[in-house]
């Protein structure tokens, strides 16, 4: 059975095919002695069917893009953030529509328009660039980096949305960026004996703030996480089963996600805790 990024380069051909033969009829139709008729008539293709032909292309990357991102980046993701492929796409996206709106605006009367056949070559460009790296970089840190049972479920997604392809039309559906402005309590009085609140948790994650009173300890524990500690205010020592640390504001710790410690505040004290999964397989869904 063949493994989603062998699908997605099989696509790329695919892809690079459509594209040939529209450059090909553009480059016809707009060539200054090109008698501008129906195909067939002087061997010079008519702007409808070259709009029929990118109807298609425009098809057929709308679907790759979203099996990209919805099948292979969904799981990629946990080792390297698939974010600037995602721009990539935004980017490919705007100059399609770029050179969409060149082509909507030419007629069969309407000879030598060069910037048609400009726009689509920016496009062309960018797009096969974009197929370059992902094969040369993303398709390989897949095979390297995704487990056996990932590449499954990387497979499996793909299929589903190719199914679904057949009687719905995808698309990249991404939630629009936003952001939200909250409270916190980083710099309020210490007025409990230990409080915990998480300031942000996303994709393996994760922005603790802790406080702790004077003369409070936590209880010896694992970090199950790679973890940097940094010491807002107060005074805390930071201890293991071999050593202990004096810690004060500014002081910071990286804490490897195997490691037994506590926190013995001295002085009331605040503290940021920021912590990502060691491995994502201890994150899996």
């Amino acid at each position: 059975m063949p493994e989603c990024c062998e699908l997605l380069i099989a696509e790329h051909r695919r892809t690079e095919e459509l594209v040939d033969r529209l450059e090909a009829m553009l480059k016809k139709a707009v060539s200054p002695q090109a008698a501008f008729g129906e195909a067939g008539e002087g061997n010079v293709p008519s702007w409808l069917s070259i709009r029929k032909l990118y109807g298609l292309l425009a098809q057929d990357l709308q679907r790759h893009f979203a099996l990209e991102e919805q099948a292979l980046f969904s799981v990629l993701n946990q080792y390297r953030t698939m974010m600037l492929m995602e721009v990539e796409h935004d980017d490919l996206l705007a100059l399609q529509a770029d050179f969409a709106a060149h082509l909507s605006g030419v007629t069969e009367h309407v000879p030598n328009n060069e910037a048609v056949l400009t726009s689509f070559a920016a496009f062309r460009e960018r797009l096969y660039a974009h197929m370059v790296e992902e094969e040369r970089g993303i398709f390989p840190l897949a095979e390297a980096k995704l487990e056996p049972e990932e590449k499954l479920k990387v497979l499996r997604l793909y299929n589903e949305l190719l199914e679904r392809w057949q009687s719905d039309t995808l698309s990249l559906n991404r939630p629009a960026p936003g952001f939200q402005v909250s409270g916190s309590e980083l710099f309020a009085p210490v007025d409990r004996p230990m409080a915990y609140q998480t300031l942000y948790e996303r994709e393996h994650t994760s922005i603790q703030h802790i406080r702790l009173q004077a003369g409070q300890k936590q209880s010896p524990h694992w970090a199950g996480q790679h973890q940097c500690i940094i010491v807002l205010s107060g005074q805390v020592v930071f201890e293991t089963a071999t050593e202990s640390h004096t810690l004060v504001s500014g002081d910071r710790v990286n804490a490897d996600s195997r490691l037994v410690f506590s926190l013995a505040a001295i002085k009331d004290t605040q503290l940021l805790v920021f912590k990502v999964w060691p491995h994502p397989h201890y994150a899996k869904t």
